[in-house]
């Protein structure tokens, strides 16, 4: 099935996989284009932004209504482009788990031993230490997980994923 080639990628990557940093991306404007063209609503900097300052963004799903709120304001930085990777994987998670009727917030790799070792191998333990003093314990897998997603795959490493995940 198709989420087992997409957990098959995450885990092979994920146990690799330097700790790189955010960084600019050339394909992410496709990727936000076909994320778009999907059945995903995609703004950029609108009212979402204006109304919760500080967000980066936020992939959000409300029965069948999906968004994917960008905020990267006047300057356009690499962590502007890391938001968009952490945030598509989101919705790739969002699409696997649908595929195989597992709770729309459940990381796609179900080893929590080994999304929490690969968390601590790529994020590194003080950013582990941030998320989980940021989010509820319930969304700390899906975090790493996407946290990790977004610092290994490029723009094009996504956007496949998405097409194989979310619109097949």
């Amino acid at each position: 099935m198709i989420f087992n080639k997409i957990l098959s990628a995450v885990t092979a990557v994920a146990l690799t996989a330097s700790s790189a940093v955010a960084k600019i991306d050339d394909g992410t404007v496709d990727l936000i284009n076909t994320v778009d063209a999907s059945d995903i609503h995609v703004t950029i900097d609108g009212t979402f932004c204006t109304e919760n300052p500080g967000y980066s963004g936020v992939y959000m799903h409300s029965g069948f209504r999906r968004q994917l709120h960008l905020c990267p304001g006047a300057d356009v930085d690499a962590n502007d482009h890391d938001t968009v990777r952490h945030e598509v994987f989101h919705a790739i998670q969002h699409c696997v788990n649908a595929a195989r009727g597992t709770h729309l917030d459940t990381p796609i790799n179900q080893d929590i031993q080994e999304v929490n070792q690969a968390a601590h191998d790529i994020l590194g333990a003080d950013y582990v230490r941030w998320i989980q003093s940021s989010y509820p314990q319930s969304d700390w897998l899906i975090e790493y997980e996407a946290n990790i997603g977004a610092r290994i795959f490029t723009a094009s490493d996504l956007q496949d994923m998405f097409k194989r995940a979310c619109l097949n």
